[in-house]
């Protein structure tokens, strides 16, 4: 168990590396070839994708990701096709309502902002799409493919991306909109590689139709997690979000960029995160309190170590890296440095989400999600005014913090782990 947590944690790491050096360069192409207003409203478009599709997937990818890995320990596959096809079919009707809504809501940005506002209404296309991705990327990682679920979001997706944003600019095709219709059109390309992979991995045979829960039933077993992940994404996205509304879209991409490079410290926590979820879901089902225990310490201490070091990195290097994506951008270093203190503490906190969501706490999670989005919302709302692009760090690496200490301190009261980087269980 030890081994392949090791191993899952170092080759998400490597995946979700490559990830962001294939984003970067997206961004950069965007920045240099599309101009910087072209980059922030594909910032903000993208942001406000990232968050709609929460609610478009109603929760079903989480809840699949989970309840595979159950079920893959259980030896009933037959009925994780029938929850892998209910999951699809409400998640697509959602997924469509929430687009229709959006292209709807975005005719009152048309007056004050017109170039957002086109952007929005091309982009709720590639919500269905990113639902449906999402699904089936998380019933791979549940069924123990952690690495290969992730590969159609986090490599196929910005390598076509990538490809599709240089194609226009050598045929001198430039315009606001063409990076938003690139994201769609790569969006697809990563759903049909997704599709390929789980027909790969997932065992043929019949669906156990008996084994189906109803529609209801589904939606409201979603609910938890669509709060909760949405607040989290909220709380990812809101800076980039109210900058974009509140100031012009240079600044929301400028900031992005910073946001995008801070999150370099977060990722050995995701990586862990993604290696650990089957680990832990598979524990708690076996009532294993002391394995899930080894496994919270030790994703921890982990995460913490390599966190610490992206962030020292970053400190130093952080203004030649900004200056790549030109010389407005260097001024965002100090939202650079904030979010990536926040990210340490964190990362700090370990596994404390992935432990509640995967077993059955998920609520109590989502309370601690929904305090931390809201003080995000507000705070930026407040401070942006004031402080601009620092304003925006200052209130998201707060409202990060809380939901560090919320989340670690909610463990450690319904389940009895500790479940930090400082911990004193023992790993062995």
């Amino acid at each position: 168990m030890r081994d392949r947590l090791t191993w899952d944690s170092f080759a998400t790491l490597a995946v979700r590396v490559s990830y962001v050096g294939l984003e970067f360069s997206c961004a950069m192409v965007v920045a240099r070839l599309y101009g910087a207003q072209a980059y922030g409203i594909y910032a903000f478009v993208s942001a406000c994708i990232a968050v709609l599709a929460i609610p478009a997937a109603g929760g079903f990818d989480r809840l699949m990701l989970r309840d595979a890995a159950v079920l893959r320990g259980q030896d009933q596959l037959p009925k994780l096709r029938g929850l892998l096809r209910l999951s699809t079919r409400l998640s697509l009707a959602i997924s469509v309502g929430v687009a229709l809504l959006v292209a709807v809501t975005s005719l009152l940005l048309d007056r004050t902002h017109p170039q957002i506002a086109a952007g929005l209404r091309i982009g709720s296309l590639a919500l269905p799409l990113v639902a449906y991705a999402r699904i089936r990327q998380a019933a791979i990682q549940g069924l123990g493919r952690v690495v290969v679920g992730q590969i159609p979001e986090t490599l196929v997706q910005p390598i076509a991306l990538l490809l599709l944003l240089v194609l226009p600019a050598s045929l001198t095709l430039v315009g606001d909109s063409i990076p938003v219709l690139a994201y769609i059109a790569a969006v697809g390309i990563a759903c049909v590689a997704g599709v390929a992979i789980l027909r790969r991995v997932l065992p043929s045979g019949d669906a156990a139709a008996s084994a189906q829960p109803g529609s209801m039933e589904m939606l409201i077993r979603g609910l938890p997690f669509v709060w909760m992940l949405g607040m989290n994404t909220l709380l990812t996205y809101a800076d980039v979000i109210v900058l974009g509304l509140l100031s012009e879209p240079s600044s929301a991409g400028i900031y992005r960029v910073a946001s995008n490079a801070a999150m370099l410290v977060a990722f050995p926590l995701t990586a862990v995160n993604m290696a650990a979820a089957p680990q832990i879901a598979r524990l708690f089902a076996q009532d294993d309190h002391a394995g899930l225990q080894r496994v919270a310490t030790r994703a921890a201490r982990q995460v913490l170590a390599a966190s610490i070091c992206v962030a020292v990195a970053l400190t130093i290097f952080g203004r030649e890296l900004l200056g790549l994506f030109g010389a407005p951008f260097v001024n965002a270093y100090p939202a650079l440095a904030i979010l990536s203190v926040a990210y340490v503490i964190n990362a700090a906190a370990g596994t404390s989400g992935y432990l509640l969501i995967m077993t059955r706490h998920e609520k109590a999670a989502a309370l601690c999600f929904a305090i931390a989005g809201v003080l995000n919302v507000v705070g930026n709302l407040i401070l942006i005014p004031y402080w601009g692009v620092t304003g925006a760090a200052v209130a998201t690496a707060f409202s990060l913090a809380v939901l560090s200490a919320g989340l670690a301190l909610t463990v450690r009261r319904k389940m009895g782990l500790h479940p930090t980087a400082f911990s004193k269980a023992a790993i062995d």
